[in-house]
């Protein structure tokens, strides 16, 4: 039996359920993944030097049936990281529930830019991460500095930045845990002593607006002082003349005292005696 070639109603269909089978089939992107017995934290640097992101993960050594960490659990870790590095809860956005690059067992912490003529350097000591750590129970604190990448290559070099360190870290590379490119990195245990790491950032530029809004902030701010300047004098003023006005008639009101006491002193001299 031969076979008819097919029907472009047959086509039609035929496409139209490769298609709709197609959409049914989840797509997943794999987790990157994380050192065990490790808290993994990648501090993410833009060009300027800013920071900009915490990308992090907490692994046990052995999870048991609690694979993940839970939500509660790694909020509060997240509270403490953003706590050591100097940044306010209510200025960042914390996705507890799913980090960037190690999705379930991590957070993810987007930093807002800061606010012009007020510098963002980073600088902290590695001493507080490594007591969280070990709060956690865990054996490993991994810390990495980042530079952000776009198509897949770091906007910047570290060194051009200047990050120093009191420990030099080693350089990211291999595919152990593909790692991200251009990053120093720190392996540390608790009891290790301590790293203290600096990245400098420009202090940003004013805009015309910000320019706009200081000089207005500025004028008002003249303005009322001349204004309570003034308003001071005139009181002082009028004081002075309610002060001179009152003495006045205390040395009217004493004068007239005085002559009175005269006028009466003198009518009992001249009175003539009783009979």
């Amino acid at each position: 039996m031969r076979l008819g070639r097919p029907t472009l109603r047959t086509m039609f269909w035929v496409s139209a359920f490769a298609m709709a089978v197609s959409l049914l089939i989840p797509v997943t992107v794999a987790a990157h993944p994380s050192a065990l017995d490790t808290l993994t934290i990648d501090l993410l640097i833009e060009s300027d030097g800013a920071l900009t992101a915490i990308d992090a993960a907490v692994r046990e050594e052995d999870p048991g049936f609690e694979f993940f960490p839970t939500t509660t659990e790694k909020r509060e870790v997240a509270l403490d990281v953003i706590e050591v590095l100097g940044l306010a809860p209510d200025q960042v956005m914390l996705d507890a529930e799913m980090s960037e690059r190690y999705h379930e067992v991590g957070f993810y912490v987007a930093i807002p830019t800061a606010e012009p003529g007020r510098p963002s350097t980073l600088w902290f000591d590695s001493r507080p991460l490594q007591q969280i750590t070990a709060g956690l129970g865990l054996g490993h604190l991994r810390l990495s500095v980042c530079p952000t990448v776009e198509d897949g290559s770091p906007t910047v070099s570290l060194d051009e930045l200047g990050l120093t360190a009191s420990t030099p870290g080693q350089p990211s590379g291999g595919e152990r845990y593909n790692q991200r490119p251009g990053c120093q990195v720190w392996i540390l245990e608790p009891e290790d002593r301590a790293v203290s790491i600096t990245v400098p950032a420009a202090e940003l530029p004013y805009t015309g607006l910000d320019v706009l809004i200081v000089g207005a902030t500025a004028i008002i701010s003249v303005g009322l002082g001349f204004l309570l300047i003034r308003v001071t004098r005139s009181v002082k003023a009028r004081s002075r003349v309610m002060t001179r006005a009152d003495m006045s008639s205390i040395a009217i009101g004493s004068s007239q005292r005085r002559s009175d006491s005269v006028r009466r002193t003198l009518h009992r001299r001249t009175r003539p005696p009783p009979d």
